[in-house]
């Protein structure tokens, strides 16, 4: 479903918190189709970044069969994952009449088609969930802690098989869309929510989230990033 593309732009890196944005060449993935260029993230410091051992924001989980589509056709985890994200910065619920607009809005079905990229991902949370500055990134781990410290929930793409089994909800080779909601340095782990799983609070060792996000980014993005994805901020 992925193309080889690389970035062709040199990395812009501010004392180790870096990101850039997606030419429009590269595809992205299947169950997250094809992107446009967009505006560079604000700087973050690298020393800020890790200041803050663990953050953890109180999302509250959607699951993308919200859609009324069925496994295996659902390839709705990138508008779910906006969702989630831009609901919870307006302070309320995620809503399926809400989804439903997001990929209505995108010409898509409530399976959503073959899926949507980090740039649609990003529109259907500019003009369908209020939040006018979410934006597309390849980025480092320590931008996304950034991101987070700011209380801005962030989406990346992900191989989902590199995640252990008991820390998934399913077995699928196409990339995978889930919401980054915190980490703890201390326990070596992150948080999120997968919308492929029916419950909420999932969790991911540091190790298997890294590489499951850097295997991602190194193919649409180049070695230099770690990951790439949705930063959803009002």
């Amino acid at each position: 479903m992925l193309n080889n593309n690389r970035m062709s732009q040199v990395a812009r890196r501010v004392t180790g918190v870096f990101a850039a944005t997606i030419p429009a060449s590269i595809v992205l993935s299947a169950c997250i189709a094809e992107p446009v260029p967009l505006d560079e993230p604000s700087e973050q410091t690298d020393e800020a970044a890790q200041a803050v051992t663990s953050v953890r924001l109180p999302v509250v989980h959607q699951t993308q069969f919200a859609t009324g589509c069925a496994k295996p056709n659902n390839y709705c985890c990138g508008p779910t994952a906006s969702n989630m994200a831009t609901a919870y910065l307006h302070g309320v619920a995620p809503t399926s009449a809400y989804l439903k607009k997001g990929y209505e809005y995108l010409g898509l079905n409530s399976c959503c088609g073959t899926g949507t990229n980090v740039v649609q991902v990003a529109n259907v949370a500019k003009n369908v969930g209020n939040a006018p500055n979410s934006a597309a990134y390849c980025m480092s781990f320590a931008y996304i802690k950034s991101q987070l410290q700011m209380n801005r929930p962030v989406a990346l793409q992900i191989t989902y098989n590199l995640i252990d089994a008991s820390r998934r909800c399913g077995t699928f080779t196409v990339p995978h869309m889930v919401l980054v909601t915190g980490y703890d340095e201390n326990l070596g782990m992150w948080y999120g929510e997968d919308p492929f799983c029916t419950g909420s609070g999932q969790a991911w060792t540091s190790t298997e989230f890294r590489a499951a996000a850097k295997a991602q980014a190194t193919n649409m993005c180049g070695s230099t990033y770690e990951a790439v994805g949705d930063v959803f901020a009002l």
